[in-house]
């Protein structure tokens, strides 16, 4: 059987960096190499991409993989010649696949998956516009409210209404505390924080808006949180449900 040309790509310029660190490595080793050929691209924090000819699970989990043999390289989107591009002598390493194992800005909000929509690669997960829509947690209450789901009544802080101080009177007349606070566009709860009180609020907000300027403030319900996953497309195969048993006040990676 031929071998499918599969490239993973982790790290990532995200504040979820090291997260993805931790997801890869998984990946990396429960992935059959019988039926893969693997290409491992590592993004650093500052948006270099280099080609990892050789490093182990435990490399990337760790960091390590930055200080091994790397190459410079770039992703083509030109449909003629997609791949990974190795910049030091311009070869091409030809991708059926893209898996990309990051999480947040950069990675997880349609950026990524519309230049491998533009290769016309097959890349695993949600398409550009799901992607984008669902990264923003404002875009999602939006698209969600109108299917009539049930969901957290919420406000959106954004520059302006923090900088001159109406949000803190926005919240307090339409929630009584605690209430959750978290950036519009970060997951793994990066910049979340419950508030009990208009000083941890303010605390709250403070450091939630470093990430975007948008900061999504929700109403306290009580209640279980459970979780499942999605597989497909047009036949989407749905797993069983997952009860989330968190030791903290705010569920964490």
């Amino acid at each position: 059987m031929k071998k499918i040309n599969l490239a993973i790509v982790f790290g990532g310029a995200s504040p979820e960096h090291e997260i993805s660190l931790k997801s890869c490595a998984g990946v990396y080793r429960g992935l059959g190499k019988e039926k893969y050929n693997i290409t491992l691209v590592g993004i650093t924090k500052s948006g270099e991409w280099y080609y990892l000819p050789d490093v182990s699970a435990d490399d990337i989990e760790s960091g390590e993989w930055q200080q091994k043999e790397k190459v410079l390289c770039a992703f083509s989107p030109n449909r003629k010649c997609p791949g990974i591009i190795l910049v030091e002598n311009g070869k091409i390493l030809p991708i059926d696949v893209v898996f990309p194992v990051m999480h947040g800005e950069n990675a997880e909000d349609g950026r990524f998956q519309g230049m491998c929509e533009l290769a016309d690669i097959p890349c695993v997960g949600p398409r550009s516009t799901a992607s984008a829509v669902c990264m923003d947690k404002a875009l999602t209450k939006l698209v969600v409210e109108k299917t009539g789901i049930r969901q957290a009544d919420w406000v959106l802080v954004t520059k302006k209404t923090y900088s001159d101080n109406t949000a803190i009177s926005e919240i307090e007349n339409k929630f009584s505390y605690p209430v959750f606070v978290k950036p519009t566009a970060t997951g793994s709860s990066v910049g979340a924080a419950k508030a009990e009180n208009r000083e941890e609020l303010r605390s709250a907000l403070d450091s939630a808006i470093v990430y975007g300027g948008r900061v999504l403030v929700e109403e306290f319900i009580p209640a279980r949180e459970i979780e499942t996953a999605v597989l497909g497309n047009g036949e989407p195969t749905v797993s069983v449900c997952g009860e989330v048993l968190s030791e903290t006040e705010v569920y964490s990676y």
